[in-house]
């Protein structure tokens, strides 16, 4: 089926559905976006974290958004340790694989529809939502927008390996427009949501580019705390900030405490 196709059946009401669900939904996934494994593990880490969460004293309200596959495999585990905690945690997330690639709607309102089934397990413990499903704003603040040109000519960037992005090469320019459409898309989207739902707090993965640079942003324009976190290359180790992206490795704060403390031996 080729892609402009599948452009047109992704448009028609219910066909992305109906094709899912005759098709794909019980079958292994050929799509490099799969939560296959996420799908069947959850059930059982909802059991453990129930009762937890049903004891906890009430927490705060949090915001957790991920993009990409991995990072929402990730961020599920986190979200029901989060509940056992007593928060009331959201997932939102964008059911994307390839941030430098523009996929038919088709296959992206599939992969929509697999991470809504996958996600399904967190049930009651945190609510999930797709961003595709959330009614963005209609138009951004200057200060947003600006943003949204800064961070997506560093995906641009990140994706090339190169500092420089030549707006007169045809290849750098459809990538940088791409992730302009994206990030705009979710900096509208997000700031809708957390208007709408006022989070005490925003939980995000990196928090510098792509879509998880533009929600940090969002949070921040809205004067809502944000934490970003990333993991280090060795094993079990976190790195944490607050309202800073963590991979700007912002320092300045233990400077400041510790810089004009006495040397000792």
């Amino acid at each position: 089926m080729n892609k402009t196709l599948r452009n047109f059946l992704g448009e028609l009401p219910l066909a992305a559905e109906l094709d899912y669900s005759l098709r794909q939904k019980n079958r292994a996934r050929k799509d490099h976006y799969n939560l296959h494994r996420l799908e069947k593990s959850l059930p059982a880490l909802a059991k453990v974290a129930a009762p937890f969460a049903a004891s906890a004293p009430a927490g705060k309200k949090i915001l957790f958004f991920a993009t990409l596959h991995y990072w929402i495999e990730q961020s599920a585990v986190i979200s029901l340790a989060l509940a056992g905690l007593g928060h009331k945690v959201t997932l939102l997330t964008l059911p994307y694989s390839e941030w430098h690639k523009q996929m038919d709607r088709l296959t992206q309102r599939q992969r929509a529809l697999h991470t809504r089934d996958a996600l399904a397990g967190l049930d009651p413990l945190v609510e999930h939502a797709s961003f595709l499903d959330l009614k963005p704003a209609s138009v951004l603040p200057a200060s947003l927008q600006a943003d949204v040109e800064q961070v997506s000519l560093w995906d641009a960037q990140y994706t090339l390996m190169r500092e420089e992005v030549d707006m007169r090469d045809a290849s750098d320019r459809a990538l940088y427009h791409l992730r302009l459409e994206r990030n705009g898309f979710a900096a509208r989207a997000a700031l809708a949501w957390m208007q709408a739902n006022k989070p005490d707090v925003a939980l995000i993965p990196n928090g510098l580019i792509l879509e998880m640079g533009i929600v940090f942003r969002v949070a921040r324009h809205l004067g809502i705390p944000a934490v970003t976190y990333e993991f280090n290359d060795q094993r079990e180790q976190i790195w944490l900030a607050q309202n800073s992206s963590i991979m700007q490795q912002d320092t300045d704060y233990l400077v400041e405490a510790r810089c004009k403390l006495p040397m000792t031996d």
